[in-house]
């Protein structure tokens, strides 16, 4: 059944805007690393369908771009995918939903490591949901301060993990998980010391946990790379949020960059549900 911004699929609603941003495609996702590549900001008008049609445990629309777009999506997969509201989280902090001029209000979100009033620190990181520590000297004075507030929680990617990717020669990142849990890092100098001072060209590094292996690759191409993350050529990496895969309570991610001698991979940071609150204003 259609409504005006919705259909309704056993019962269950999807609202066209989700369909659309969610479109299965290789042309919205990238084949190999199944990575959106869509990216919805840049539509010139609010998507419609020119048609819906739900058959063989399929729904197929067909959109009102130019030219036509059409998605297909298994009905099992969009009845894993239901909205379920959860229960709301009850907290005695401050919680600020922020857009670039708020933060521009703000103190400060940027922290010398050093010399930081941790109080401060963390009420604004629960607060905002982010902040920028600075001056960390390694991955060992990291690992220090992540472990005085809680375990670090391991996954299949161990506990710290450095990625460093030849492409085109050039050597990009890394990767760790805290309770609040690890990511990507760039690799540390000293990681690059002997007896892994020279890494050749075809291999990715991995220190994995305290132990490290080479594991052989060839140079990353932009349609080979298995994460899009991990690829200098194609397409820039939207905003997104890790490990949401993981089965998982709330955990704090940290990204240790030490080093980014590739173009690009600067970060951005938005408040998704502040984006989630000014659309439910906007879009009723």
């Amino acid at each position: 059944m259609q409504e005006k911004n919705f259909i309704t699929v056993d019962g269950k609603r999807f609202h066209y805007m989700w369909l659309r941003d969610n479109c299965l495609c290789p042309e919205c996702r990238d084949p190999n690393s199944f990575q959106k590549i869509y990216d919805i900001s840049e539509a010139q008008s609010p998507p419609k369908p020119v048609s819906v049609v739900e058959e063989d445990d399929k729904l197929t629309i067909t959109w009102q771009e130019q030219p036509i777009h059409q998605s297909v999506f298994p009905i099992s997969w969009l009845m894993a995918h239901v909205n379920e509201l959860d229960t709301p989280v009850q907290s005695s902090r401050k919680i600020i939903l922020w857009n670039k001029t708020d933060l521009q209000k703000e103190r400060t979100v940027r922290h010398d490591f050093h010399n930081c009033d941790f109080d401060v620190w963390v009420n604004q990181l629960f607060s905002l949901g982010f902040t920028i520590l600075e001056n960390i000297k390694s991955t060992q004075e990291l690992e220090s301060f992540i472990c005085s507030m809680g375990p670090i929680y391991e996954t299949y990617y161990g506990r710290f993990i450095a990625f460093i990717i030849a492409m085109r020669y050039t050597l990009f990142f890394p990767s760790s998980l805290f309770p609040l849990p690890s990511s990507l890092f760039p690799a540390p100098k000293s990681l690059l010391r002997s007896p892994c001072s020279e890494v050749p060209k075809n291999q990715r590094f991995v220190p994995h946990g305290y132990k490290t292996c080479y594991i052989p690759v060839k140079p990353i191409k932009g349609t080979e790379a298995v994460d899009l993350a991990y690829s200098a050529v194609g397409h820039p990496l939207s905003p997104h949020t890790d490990f949401t895969y993981l089965n998982l309570g709330r955990l704090l991610q940290f990204i240790y960059c030490e080093e980014n001698n590739a173009s690009g991979g600067e970060s951005i940071v938005v408040d998704g549900y502040r984006v989630a609150r000014d659309f439910r204003q906007n879009h009723p």
